[in-house]
C-alpha cells in the first residue's frame, strides 16, 4: 500500500528561517543586524530592511547565503513531534519549499540533522508572479499541504486540505 502524502513548506513552517539571517547578513555586508520588530513575521521587516528582488542589495546577500546556512537552520517549536506524530500515523512527510534548487542536499541534511522522518526535499526555486509550488504538488498528489504563505495555494483543488501558518 502507498503511503498518503504530507507536503509541507519549510522555512517559516518547520525551520526558523529568521534566524540565520543576521548571520548570513553580517556574511554579506560585515554588520551586524539590530532586532526592530521582534513580532514581525519575515525577517527583512523584523530587521528593519527592504531587499528588493533585482537589487544589489538582495542579490550580494543572495550571494552569500551558501550551504552552510541552509543546512544549519533550527527548528520552530514542536516541529519534531508534529512530524514524528504524521509519519507514525502512515504519512509520507515531502518537503516542497521555493528555495534554490541547488540547495535541496542542503536542505535534505538540515532536515536529517534534527531526526526529522523527511526523506524528500522538492525545491521549486523561486518566481514572481504565480505559485512556483503548483506543478509539483500536482505531481506529488499529496493529501494536505502546509505553508506560511497563502498564494502558494493557487490552483491547488479541494482534494487537498490547505493548511496556513498565521
Amino acid at each position: 500500500m502507498t503511503k498518503k502524502i504530507f507536503a509541507l513548506d519549510a522555512d517559516g513552517v518547520l525551520l526558523n528561517y529568521r534566524a540565520a539571517f543576521p548571520g548570513v547578513f553580517f556574511k554579506a555586508f560585515g554588520k551586524p543586524l539590530t532586532l526592530v520588530r521582534p513580532d514581525a513575521y519575515h525577517a527583512t521587516t523584523a530587521y528593519g530592511l527592504t531587499l528588493e528582488p533585482g537589487t544589489a542589495e538582495h542579490d550580494q546577500f543572495f550571494a552569500h547565503f551558501g550551504v552552510e546556512d541552509w543546512s544549519q537552520m533550527p527548528l520552530l517549536p514542536g516541529v519534531k513531534e508534529a512530524c514524528q506524530a504524521l509519519h507514525d500515523a502512515g504519512y509520507e512527510l515531502v518537503c516542497v519549499t521555493s528555495m534554490p534548487t541547488r540547495f535541496e542536499a542542503a536542505r535534505l541534511a538540515n532536515f536529517r540533522s534534527h531526526g526529522l522522518p523527511i526523506d524528500r526535499v522538492v525545491a521549486t526555486g523561486r518566481y514572481m508572479g504565480e505559485n512556483p509550488k503548483l506543478l509539483h504538488l500536482q505531481a506529488l498528489g499529496p493529501v494536505a499541504f502546509v505553508d506560511d504563505l497563502a498564494y502558494n495555494f493557487h490552483g491547488l483543488g479541494p482534494e487537498v486540505h490547505k493548511a496556513l501558518i498565521d
